[in-house]
Parts: C-alpha cells; structure tokens; sequence
C-alpha cells in the first residue's frame, strides 16, 4: 500500500506540473491504520502425515499427496515431472519446469521464480512413488487419462478425494508445502536449507511463513524456562 501511495504521489506531481489536473490530491494521503494480520497458514499435524503415509497405497492419487508431503513441490511442479527430472541412482528430483495455465491451457512453462529451478534429494519411499509413476520418456509422472497435464480443477479433485478416504482434514494442496517446511524447521534444519529445498527467493519467507509454529511448541519453548 505504501508503494501504490508513492507511485500514485509521484505520477499526480507529474500531472501537476503538465497541468493535467489542478491539485495533486495525493499529498497528505494517509494509509489507514490498524489492519488485519494475515492468518497463519496451515499444516497437517504430525497425525495427519503419520495417517496419509500409512495410508492403504492404492488409494488412487494419494501417491500425490505423499511425494507433495515429502518434497515441498508445489502443485505446477508435480505436474510438470517427466521421466528425466528423476534422477534414481541420486535420489534426486531436478525441478526445472511447472505446468502453467495459458489462454485456458495447461502447457509447461518456467518455474515461478530463477530460485524454484533446483534439485531435492528423496528417501527410499517417495523414491519407489516416483519409480511406479514413470513410463513413457515423454509422459507426464502425474499427469491425466490423455496423457496431458492435468486442469487444476481435476487436480483438485484427485487430491481432495484421496485426503478425504484417508480422513485427514480438507486443506488445500499447498498446505503439503508448508507441511514439508514445518516438519524440516521442527527437526532442527536450518532455515537457509529449507530455503535451498523450497526455491524461496527471499529467507524472511522462509523463516516467517512458512515455518509454523503451533501453540504446543510455544508452550515448551517457555518450559525451558
């Protein structure tokens, strides 16, 4: 808001002086006090990860949820896997692409920022997830029935049916990225590696966003005391 003020102050002063208008009414403008705190984001609880990775692995799509889970991938770029961003002698995933809506499209385009271009390594079991899923050189490791990139909407679908069988609650997709990071900052990583790990461009996003602190743990952090 304070950059819209400026730019607005800036672009009158402008037509002041070209005598567009007769009075930049800008000056003196005043933001407006006491605004809403932005809610905290959600993550599911330790319970919840422990119900979707024990969780019967037929269930269709819920392989989804738990390469999501484990990896901090964002939606774009889950759907955007193909065959050759799995590395299985690493364990490594190489993001380099996500799938993007373009004039009513899916196609695939550039990740969301330079930073988003970069390697996760797995563990065995979203390693194995990621194995059963891959076919076809050229085809999409989630992709749908055509062998295309899926809409959002049939994303959503697939996703929000697979959590309700498991019976965890209804949080939205990337809510499994801010899981992700929550869990790593509770282990103990260091925020500059959850940093590396998301593809933030900026630390502060990292440390203040993403990595949620639920009441539990502010009461022990006080009965350290």
């Amino acid at each position: 808001m304070e950059k819209v003020r400026c730019v607005l102050h800036s672009m009158l002063k402008e037509a002041e002086k070209n005598e567009l208008v007769v009075k930049n009414v800008a000056i003196g403008l005043k933001l407006p006090k006491n605004l809403p705190v932005p809610g905290e984001r959600e993550s599911f609880t330790d319970d919840e990860v422990a119900a979707v990775m024990g969780a019967d692995p037929e269930i269709p799509f819920l392989d989804a949820v738990k390469v999501m889970l484990n990896t901090g991938l964002r939606e774009g770029e889950l759907m955007a896997l193909l065959p050759h961003n799995i590395d299985l002698e690493a364990g490594e995933i190489h993001v380099t692409n996500a799938a993007t809506r373009v004039k009513g499209k899916m196609k695939l385009g550039p990740t969301k920022t330079p930073e988003s271009v970069r390697t996760i390594p797995v563990e065995v079991e979203t390693l194995k997830i990621l194995l059963n899923r891959i076919g076809d050189p050229k085809q999409y490791l989630f992709s749908n029935r055509k062998h295309e990139i899926m809409i959002q909407t049939t994303f959503l679908a697939h996703y929000y049916k697979a959590i309700e069988t498991v019976g965890v609650r209804k949080l939205v997709p990337h809510c499994c990225r801010h899981t992700f990071a929550t869990r790593l900052y509770k282990a103990g990583v260091d925020p500059l590696i959850i940093q590396k790990l998301m593809g933030h461009t900026d630390y502060a996003l990292t440390a203040n966003i993403y990595t949620h602190v639920n009441t539990g743990d502010l009461k022990s952090a006080i009965g350290r005391l």
